[in-house]
């Protein structure tokens, strides 16, 4: 766990957890796999109970290096990883 302010500890799993559970992220797939497919995603993955990343690497969208990738850029200022995109994209 980690300290924030004088003590207050921040449950890192439990972030970790939360953070997967939401939704919030998914903008960050759009330039890879397209607005489209990442609703459809965000809609299937609520229905069922799975994660976004759960469900994109259940359907071979993206390998989850790629997706890790993708995601923490999202947490701070990045851009396209044309890299990432090509692959996606083949």
């Amino acid at each position: 766990m980690g300290e924030c302010i004088d003590g207050l500890r921040i449950d890192e799993a439990r972030a970790k957890e939360n953070l997967e559970r939401s939704f919030g992220y998914a903008t960050a797939l759009n330039p890879y796999l397209g607005y489209k497919e990442v609703s459809l995603l965000v809609r299937e993955a609520l229905k069922s109970g799975m994660t976004l990343k759960a469900l994109v690497l259940k359907k071979g969208l993206m390998e989850e290096k790629d997706f890790e990738r993708v995601i923490a850029g999202a947490l701070g200022p990045g851009e396209v990883d044309k890299g990432i995109a090509a692959r996606i994209r083949k």
